[in-house]
């Protein structure tokens, strides 16, 4: 939303803007309305430091531009007026999350987050513990982080250290730094070579995703966010083209037009493979009604085959302890085990608690649970289980 804020006060800033249409004009206020809006009603610290940052460093960076337009910041302004004052209670939401980091509790938790990972680093700070092996890495540290400091507060499960810097860290080490460090160098440069007027809108356009990949993980929460990002990084990259006239024989031309052919209905028939995927998760999962052959489609995609597999082993595990079926839950520990080993996820431990509990009733899953804690030692659910049934 702060980006589209940004956005809208660069368009307006554009001489073309003044010959355009009262419609589109109204519409541009209209969404720059709500834009600011959604930002005052989230309650979201991050969103008002962004806008705080943004809004004064647009106006400064396009001042000689945005001055022809003083009727319209005039309608601008009334408009931010009217959605601070109808998203008032989000505004006291942000001072009462502020007054909260005094809280020891509340502070502690994204403190420690950053504590773990800081601790994951410096054990492997060259190559990391390998891209997608997160949870994997991430799992016994933290238990033994909470073991020694017993008194904190974190989520029950984490897939991301809310902060992608430290993410990537884990994941490669510095060679993932590295990386990032030199393409941030290089959108820097490209947004230096702009000049302060269009280099310093772009930077307020890219600064307020930027800033909340620090605090949270909006790439891997909303496919929107990484797409924006990625275009506004276009546009500033866009200044710096070079065209370099290449002459290709007519084999090389007529192969590259076959090549782009076959990239096009090839991708466009895994994506309405994926979108049929999809649809049989849903209804496996969603859709009572829903007819056989189940998870077919799913099973056969490369992207959601693995939550497919997933779905479908737990499903027959809770199946088959209903209808006493032994042979096919130990089938089901078997391929739970491996899973376990490559990926420690939650829901996977549960599943192997329930089929500890049926397979040896008298253990009541006290195994599974203390295996489960090992990983998970911070788990409210997992320790009251612990202290009810194997104490």
């Amino acid at each position: 939303m702060v980006t589209g804020i940004a956005v809208t006060l660069y368009y307006i800033s554009r001489p073309s803007f003044l010959t355009r249409a009262i419609t589109v004009k109204t519409v541009i206020v209209i969404s720059f309305m709500l834009a600011v809006y959604v930002v005052m009603a989230s309650g979201s610290r991050v969103g008002l430091l962004s806008l705080f940052l943004v809004v004064p460093l647009i106006l400064v960076s396009r001042y000689k531009l945005l001055i022809r337009q003083k009727p319209m910041l005039g309608v601008l302004l009334a408009a931010s007026c009217v959605s601070i004052y109808l998203g008032q209670t989000g505004i006291q939401q942000t001072m009462d999350k502020t007054s909260q980091l005094h809280d020891e509790s509340y502070s502690a938790a994204r403190l420690s987050l950053y504590a773990i990972g800081a601790e994951l680093v410096i054990q492997k700070p060259f190559k990391g513990y390998g891209i997608g092996n997160f949870r994997k890495a991430w799992n016994p540290q933290s238990s033994d982080y909470v073991n020694r400091n017993p008194d904190i507060h974190i989520p029950n499960s984490i897939n991301h250290p809310h902060n992608e810097i430290l993410f990537w860290l884990i994941g490669g080490g510095l060679l993932a730094f590295a990386g990032i460090l030199v393409f941030a160098t290089g959108v820097f440069i490209a947004l230096y070579r702009c000049g302060f007027q269009r280099g310093g809108a772009y930077t307020a356009m890219l600064l307020p995703i930027s800033l909340h990949t620090q605090v949270e993980l909006p790439f891997y929460a909303s496919s929107l966010h990484w797409f924006i990002w990625l275009f506004l990084i276009y546009l500033v990259m866009g200044h710096q083209i070079k065209k370099v006239e290449i002459r290709l024989s007519k084999a090389a031309s007529i192969s590259l037009q076959i090549l782009a052919v076959i990239i096009a209905i090839s991708t466009t028939a895994f994506m309405v493979n994926t979108a049929k995927a999809q649809e049989d998760l849903y209804d496996f999962l969603y859709n009572k009604n829903a007819e056989p052959p189940y998870l077919q489609k799913a099973l056969n995609n490369l992207y959601f085959r693995p939550l497919a597999e997933q779905v479908a082993m737990r499903s027959n595990l809770y199946a088959n302890i209903e209808n006493d079926n032994i042979e096919e839950v130990e089938r089901f520990v078997l391929w739970a085990n491996d899973y376990v080993n490559k990926d420690p996820e939650l829901k996977v431990y549960e599943d192997l608690i329930s089929a500890s509990v049926y397979l040896n009733p008298e253990g009541k899953g006290c195994d599974r649970i203390t295996e489960a804690l090992t990983m998970y030692a911070h788990n409210k659910p997992l320790q009251k289980a612990r202290d009810e049934k194997c104490s």
